[in-house]
């Protein structure tokens, strides 16, 4: 009888110990390698972070620094609307706060930005807000009408290139439009820049009391709104009648807008319309256009009607 004897490898406790040691040692040694490639990962997602970051930083710190040598004084021949798409031009001053949010854009001592409607846009341009915004600056395309002017270095100084509305080379070799040159720094410019907004602020406060004043028929606010006697200039009637009293403007007011056939509620809510120092009628600080005009100016430094007249 064949007697077949089968080998079965015979396994130790000490080599099964050698084998699950050395397999624990492989699991631990893959574990290191792993999460030394993670934290390497990590720091460089972190240092990528930080440079991004940082590039920021200084790009904007470069911006604004730029915002702020752009800001301050200019002075040169500016533009007069004289009405009918007619335009004068006279050398005046213009102020620039870029580093404000929104921009400050004081023309010949009117608030050009007094509807948050300009702002700064990148290589130095001021433009206005149109309805096509976001198609413009995806495609770094401007229209004519939303280019409102650019700021340049000549001779190393900065000069502000505006945009003419109305400008006729003829008989105007003279004064001819030209960029405007800055002439005191932003520092420099703060107190006066303060000023017309602190000015066009009181305005605004006086303004709401006359339209409040008209709409309750309050007569002693009116009363010390308006400087009396004040003369009826307007040409509705053949005779021109010197007013008295609040009660008797209130009155004309009234008959007047009702003539027109206006809503006496909101006639006043399209405000004034503030005038610029160059203009040759300078005589008063705004303007109300209605179906008649009321010119308003500073009488011992509280604003007052002066005149209540129409042109043309």
């Amino acid at each position: 009888m064949e007697v077949i004897i089968r080998y079965r490898p015979q396994f130790s406790l000490i080599n099964m110990k050698n084998i699950l040691i050395l397999s624990f040692l492989l699991i631990l040694g893959n574990c290191s390698i792993f999460c030394q490639n993670n934290d390497f990962s990590k720091e460089q997602t972190v240092d990528s972070t930080e440079n991004n970051q940082n590039n920021t930083s200084v790009k904007k710190s470069t911006e604004d620094e730029l915002k702020k040598g752009l800001s301050g004084k200019y002075e040169g021949i500016l533009e007069v609307s004289l009405g009918s798409e007619m335009y004068d031009h006279k050398k005046g001053t213009v102020y620039f706060d870029l580093t404000a949010d929104p921009i400050i854009y004081i023309y010949s001592g009117v608030n050009a930005n007094s509807n948050s409607n300009l702002y700064y846009y990148e290589n130095k341009k001021i433009l206005s807000r149109t309805d096509d915004d976001a198609y413009l600056l995806q495609n770094k395309s401007f229209q004519e009408n939303t280019l409102q002017g650019w700021f340049e270095k000549i001779d190393n100084e900065w000069v502000y290139w505006q945009k003419f509305e109305g400008y006729d080379e003829e008989g105007l070799d003279i004064r001819k439009p030209d960029y405007l040159r800055k002439t005191a720094n932003l520092e420099s410019s703060k107190q006066d820049i303060d000023l017309y907004l602190s000015q066009e602020a009181i305005f605004k406060e006086y303004w709401d009391k006359f339209k409040q004043a008209m709409i309750q028929a309050d007569m002693n606010s009116l009363d010390n709104l308006i400087v009396f006697p004040l003369k009826d200039e307007t040409k509705l009637y053949d005779e021109r009648k010197v007013i008295n009293t609040a009660s008797e403007f209130h009155k004309r007011i009234n008959k007047y807008i009702n003539e027109a056939q206006k809503n006496p509620d909101g006639y006043f809510d399209k405000g004034c319309i503030k005038v610029m120092e160059i203009e040759e009628d300078h005589n008063f600080d705004y303007i109300f256009y209605g179906d008649f005009f009321l010119l308003i100016d500073r009488i011992n430094g509280e604003y007052k009607v002066v005149r209540l007249t129409v042109w043309g």
